[in-house]
């Protein structure tokens, strides 16, 4: 099933892709990213990662964090972004348009920007 931008498969996988290109410097491709293991200095976020909040989840006080699995360009933009395992309460979806936003800093592979695979978490919580 596919709404706007988020496309569910039957097993319950939430994905968003954004798009990147590879001409003239433009930023590598999802599929030229390596793993993050294979990094010498991580992607990191530029700024706050701040996802909207969902109205339901927030009316019964429900807090979790979402993982994510995500591909950041060389150049920090997400190319490529997906939720091994729903959540559900809308958290999935929020933390998919968030990560869509977001800016990284590129991780580094032999002091050179690279794009990569990585996991980041979303946190979704309350403020006490």
């Amino acid at each position: 099933m596919v709404v706007g931008n988020l496309a569910t498969s039957p097993g319950g996988i939430v994905s968003a892709q954004g798009t990147s290109t590879t001409a003239a410097g433009f930023g590598a491709s999802a599929s030229e990213a390596v793993r993050e293991s294979d990094v010498s200095e991580p992607a990191r976020p530029v700024g706050a990662i701040l996802p909207k909040y969902p109205r339901e989840a927030r009316a019964q006080g429900v807090e979790v964090d979402v993982p994510v699995d995500v591909v950041v360009t060389d150049r920090g933009t997400v190319a490529d972004v997906h939720i091994p395992r729903r959540v559900g309460y809308g958290f999935d979806e929020s933390a998919l348009s968030a990560m869509r936003m977001a800016t990284f800093r590129p991780a580094l592979r032999m002091g050179r920007p690279t794009a990569v695979r990585m996991r980041y978490v979303v946190h979704f919580k309350f403020d006490r």
